[in-house]
């Protein structure tokens, strides 16, 4: 008679005072299913985030309200709402890498005893998932624990299909910023990734302007804080005075990719099959801008200047110079612009030992500006000759004897 009475004393606010008190099976539950979840997901070294969730009280106290009076009677006991809110524990994981996606599915049925598998839609009381964008799945699983009802939790796994552009220069800045932390590097809130206008260009070059391409290419880097990573390394090369960008990082690597080649070698192609003045027109702009991009990159007084004429003798600088100081005379810009035919000899000569400097050149740095330069990578503002000249006096790099106004009005 006793436990009679006890049922007909049940009410919503007996089982709201038990799951306040933090003794409900179910907010355990979804905690022990998310740690098995991360356990086994980083095991198979699948790249994820996981998080898990009970309904608030407050909710959950209107929500079993509201469906008591759908039910047309009382819940009499707590199985009643045991089994009316098997939905109250939520296990999120969001797979960063679609094709792992059925590894996951395979992990969760290895891991745990599967209710039902899988479905596309789901009520979601005691959920909020954010579907935008995303392909999702919803499990039911149990540990195993022999107890009625089961002790269910819900497992949403969802993936971002990536079939869309990154629309903005913001959202790839994010993107990266979300990518670095997911491999080990935090960045903190705010911190700034680099100029991703270079980076931009080029994913907009090497046809990568989808999510699901372009993160495809970033799962292949490494990201990660440790002094052996790929990113330490390149830092490594690219110092001292520059401080290597998550951006510069994402951007050389590109390039340094069998795509990046590939588009290099298109490109040279290209040009060296049209006339010689038009490859003499080609190899001009490209030698003048990347002394444009050393500047914008690097702008860290003579230390670019002192690494662009790294291992060079006093004789073979001062050759240099008189190369550059070619490359900004009026017959060298009228000969870019269409006016000449085709260099000279001695100016052919001219072009071709600052084409030399920088394909040939062992420091990274350098060779990073030339291909961009090669690739028509323009950033902001486009290269032009006013450009160049801003550059050169910023390198310092013409001797003092030269009157050539052309420079002396910007010195």
């Amino acid at each position: 008679m006793a436990s009679v009475n006890a049922d007909y004393a049940f009410s919503i606010e007996s089982f709201m005072h038990s799951y306040r008190q933090d003794i409900h099976p179910s907010k355990h539950g979804a905690l022990k299913v998310a740690e098995a979840c991360g356990t086994a997901l980083r095991q198979a070294q699948i790249l994820h985030e996981i998080s898990h969730n009970t309904i608030p009280n407050a909710r959950l106290e209107e929500e079993l309200k509201l469906r008591e009076k759908f039910r047309g009677k009382p819940y009499a006991k707590k199985g009643e709402i045991e089994t009316d809110i098997v939905d109250l524990a939520t296990v999120f994981i969001h797979v960063h890498l679609p094709r792992d996606k059925s590894r996951v599915r395979r992990i969760l049925r290895e891991t745990f005893k599967v209710q039902s598998e899988p479905t596309g839609a789901i009520d979601d009381v005691g959920t909020e998932p954010e579907l935008t964008n995303m392909d999702a799945e919803y499990y039911w699983v149990s540990l195993g624990e022999e107890v009625w009802p089961p002790r269910n939790v819900m497992i949403q796994v969802e993936t971002d299909p990536g079939d869309r552009c990154l629309e903005t220069q913001l959202e790839m800045n994010t993107f990266l910023h979300k990518w670095a932390a997911i491999q080990g590097r935090e960045m903190g809130q705010g911190a700034d990734c680099g100029d991703v206008l270079p980076l931009w260009e080029l994913t907009r070059l090497l046809n990568l302007r989808y999510v699901n391409d372009f993160r495809n290419f970033l799962a292949s880097l490494d990201f990660s804080a440790g002094p052996e990573s790929a990113f330490a390394l390149r830092a490594g090369e690219f110092a001292p005075g520059l401080e290597l960008s998550l951006a510069m990082f994402v951007a050389d690597s590109l390039i340094r990719s069998a795509q990046g080649k590939e588009m290099i070698q298109k490109t040279i192609e290209f040009w060296r099959s049209r006339p010689e003045a038009e490859q003499q027109r080609e190899k001009t702009r490209i030698v003048r801008d990347s002394f444009i991009w050393l500047v914008r990159l690097y702008s860290w007084g003579n230390g670019a200047a002192d690494m662009l004429c790294d291992s060079l003798n006093k004789q073979m600088q001062g050759r240099y110079q008189r190369a550059i100081a070619w490359l900004g005379k009026p017959a060298t810009r009228s000969f870019y612009y269409g006016s000449v035919a085709v260099l000279a000899e001695n100016e052919a000569n001219e072009l071709e030992k600052l084409w030399r400097l920088f394909e040939g050149h062992h420091r990274l740095p350098i060779q990073y500006i030339f291909n961009l330069a090669r690739l028509g990578v323009k950033g902001h503002p486009e290269p032009c000759w006013d450009g160049f000249y801003d550059a050169v006096a910023d390198l310092d790099l013409l001797p003092n004897c030269l009157d050539d106004p052309d420079y002396q009005r910007r010195r």
